[in-house]
């Protein structure tokens, strides 16, 4: 079984870079952590949300939060090396300026890589997404005109099948 590699996305900050999200690949299993602010959605016996997509080496892809699927669970490819096309992992989308308050990524994170994005190119964008998805090696994501007006794009290549990650703005509520 290959071994667990972490993926970071951050934003750049005069502090160091803010970690957005961490994707983690346990042998054929995929997962995306959104990261939350400390405290962010604890209930009062101290319950953590830990939100969280997982695409298991099974197919089967689904969220949860607080320990409870958030949706029914659906089946897809297996993402592993005979993964063909493309398949969604998870679009995240937040206001403009909320990921400055994401906690500072450093050399403990344990990421085997870590994309970061400028501060500067996602100014002027009332929303944010970041999408990621599960795709064949060299195969390009599609024009994905639903997530707004693409920022930056990235793929994780360290092995079959790549993760792919686009950030995209919108400027307005429309």
């Amino acid at each position: 079984m290959p071994a667990t590699e972490l993926y970071g996305v951050a934003v750049a900050s005069a502090a160091g870079p803010r970690l957005v999200a961490t994707i983690e690949r346990k042998g054929n299993n995929v997962h995306f952590l959104p990261t939350m602010s400390p405290g962010y959605g604890t209930l009062d016996d101290g319950t953590s949300p830990h939100p969280h997509v997982s695409y298991h080496a099974s197919g089967q892809h689904h969220v949860k939060s607080y320990g409870q699927m958030a949706l029914t669970p659906i089946h897809r490819q297996h993402p592993d090396e005979q993964l063909k096309g493309i398949e969604p992992l998870f679009d995240l989308t937040v206001r403009s300026g909320e990921w400055s308050n994401s906690p500072l990524a450093n050399e403990t994170s344990g990421l085997a890589e870590l994309f970061v994005l400028s501060s500067e190119s996602l100014h002027g964008y009332l929303y944010v997404t970041l999408s990621a998805w599960i795709t064949e090696p060299g195969i390009a994501l599609p024009t994905l005109d639903y997530l707004g007006i693409p920022i930056a794009l990235h793929c994780f290549k360290s092995r079959s099948p790549w993760v792919q990650v686009i950030v995209a703005g919108r400027r307005s509520d429309a």
